[in-house]
């Protein structure tokens, strides 16, 4: 019998987005329950599955294509040249600045202010989540959780607007 993890494989886009708006939808479960930090954890994915998928659509990937692991560790590389990235795992400021990076690439730019709604949103966000957190048992104050939620809920929201 295989394991559930070995069914994983390699994504593409629509894994990504249904996966961000499946774990949105986790994590008002969890908030409804009062299980803050578990929510606060999965809303830090809903945020980082949206920026790479419209980061993706930006690098010319259809909805199906597969992106492989390999492929995502390529854009990685290419914003940490660009000091748009740090090396840690999962930075989701890193890849609010470099979905901006490809639309300045792509003649693509931002309305006026949005840019730095992304940019305000992927900061909050990151300054209080971690995918470590999941190896922890801290409860985020009312504060961290809705500056958190507010970014996830918004990149969700106005995902379509980030890679169009």
């Amino acid at each position: 019998m295989s394991g559930f993890a070995d069914q994983i494989g390699d994504g593409s886009i629509s894994t990504l987005e249904s996966a961000a708006s499946w774990r949105l939808a986790e994590a008002g479960v969890l908030r409804a329950n009062g299980r803050y930090g578990a929510a606060l954890y999965l809303l830090g994915y809903v945020a980082e599955m949206r920026l790479t998928a419209a980061c993706c659509r930006l690098l010319g990937y259809s909805p199906e294509d597969l992106i492989s692991v390999a492929a995502l560790e390529r854009m990685r590389t290419d914003a940490r040249k660009l000091k748009l990235m740090t090396a840690a795992p999962h930075d989701v400021r890193g890849w609010g600045r470099y979905l901006i990076e490809l639309r300045r690439r792509r003649r693509r730019w931002f309305g006026r202010g949005i840019q730095g709604i992304i940019e305000r949103h992927a900061d909050s966000l990151y300054a209080h989540w971690r995918p470590r957190l999941r190896y922890k048992t801290m409860t985020p104050t009312a504060a961290q959780l809705k500056a958190v939620l507010e970014a996830a809920e918004w990149f969700n929201s106005n995902y379509s607007a980030l890679w169009r």
